[in-house]
């Protein structure tokens, strides 16, 4: 794990240089097809070299969840450990990593888009409203957002009305079904932008815009 353009693919692919490993992704844009520039996927010759998971999943206009990634990379893992193989979990998504090293149990709710545009209205209204309408049901969650953090302030609201539980209550820490080695990446600041920055003008120069459109 690490921050963007830290180098995590790079040394996952040096890492299946020496042993019998499998990847899996844990990126919540590469599960999308046809976004392929965007979210910095490996190339054909790294897919070809060694197995990789959980990338090119679905449609963007299809909904993939956190837990269904857990569900996924759980089944992936006991396949890949039934092979005698080593399962390599790669990427930055944060949420998608604790579902794993902190094994939430969490509810699976989808989006529920017109909701969402609901609870943006209100805050386009009122700015600040949406946080104090979590601190009221939910004053632990709300304590981790910043006001304008409203992606995931709108998130812990669906979870709320949706289910009924506030995200605190439903997304319960528990011990790992089995021992995980962490290996985090880090860069100094300087370092890391000047990485993005390169990156950016990769993913320019190899038709990101024709991509998008």
């Amino acid at each position: 794990m690490g921050p963007t353009a830290s180098g995590k693919s790079q040394v996952a692919l040096d890492i299946a240089a020496y042993l019998p490993v499998e990847i899996i992704s844990v990126d919540s844009a590469q599960v999308y097809r046809h976004m392929d520039i965007g979210t910095a996927k490996p190339d054909q010759l790294a897919l070809a070299h060694t197995p990789h998971h959980l990338i090119n999943l679905i449609n963007p206009d299809q909904h993939y969840t956190a837990g269904q990634w857990k569900q996924d990379t759980e089944h992936i893992v006991e396949k890949i450990l039934e092979q005698k193989k080593i399962p390599l979990i790669v990427g930055g998504t944060g949420l998608y990593i604790d579902t794993i090293y902190k094994n939430f149990s969490m509810p699976e709710v989808l989006p529920n888009y017109t909701l969402r545009d609901e609870l943006m209205a209100k805050e386009e209204k009122t700015p600040g409203i949406l946080r104090e309408e979590l601190a009221a049901v939910d004053p632990v969650e709300a304590k981790r957002h910043h006001p304008k953090s409203l992606r995931y302030i709108i998130r812990a609201l669906e979870i709320y009305h949706e289910s009924g539980l506030t995200k605190t209550a439903s997304f319960i820490e528990q011990k790992p079904k089995r021992p995980i080695l962490m290996i985090g990446l880090w860069r100094e600041k300087e370092d890391t932008n000047e990485r993005i920055n390169m990156r950016i003008d990769e993913m320019f120069d190899e038709g990101l815009i024709n991509e998008v459109q």
